[in-house]
């Protein structure tokens, strides 16, 4: 497991991946996670988009998710007792929109 020296001992990478996720193709989530665990590092995926494909491609499905959508799948990881105790080394953001950043960085 990768892990970084923080001073009073080694602690395990852990990254919050915020980015849009699609059913084919390689971008967002997709591109990030695997890499990332392959290195041994571990990551938790918050989606924000669900796209079938990725928008070169003329026709793109899927919803957008908005900020009470993805404060609720927050909202459910705190509820089930996931956020606490699991400090993030690191944050890893694609494009989303600003009205998440008060869900995201809270």
């Amino acid at each position: 497991m990768a892990a970084e020296d923080v001073g009073a001992g080694i602690r395990p990478l852990r990254v919050l991946s915020v980015q849009s996720h699609v059913v084919t193709g390689y971008v967002g989530l997709r591109a990030g996670t695997f890499p990332l665990q392959l290195l041994g590092v571990e990551v938790d995926a918050l989606p924000t988009v669900l796209f079938s494909n990725h928008g070169a491609y003329p026709t793109v499905r899927g919803p957008r998710l908005g900020r009470d959508e993805v404060a609720a799948l927050v909202a459910a990881l705190d509820a089930n007792g996931l956020l606490r105790g699991r400090r993030y080394s690191h944050i890893l953001t694609g494009t989303y929109s600003c009205s998440l950043n008060p869900v995201i960085y809270a």
